[in-house]
């Protein structure tokens, strides 16, 4: 009986949070902020490795600008 009472508890909740979901609309300043997020994160290690590569040869070719 507990089992059948907890699993209608975790349906009915379940249910209620996929309602509030679909009605959830998100201010558009969110949605910038999420998508700068996203693009910092996707390039993060890409900019690392373009600025310690541009250090090392910077630093083996005797360059002082670049």
């Amino acid at each position: 009986m507990k089992a059948w009472l907890v699993l209608f508890v975790l349906l009915f909740v379940l249910a209620q949070f996929g309602l509030w979901v679909k009605n959830f609309i998100a201010p558009l300043p969110w949605y910038i902020f999420g998508g700068i997020l996203l693009a910092i994160a996707s390039n993060y290690e890409k900019a690392i490795t373009d600025f310690i590569n541009s250090q090392m040869n910077r630093i083996f070719k005797g360059n002082s600008h670049e």
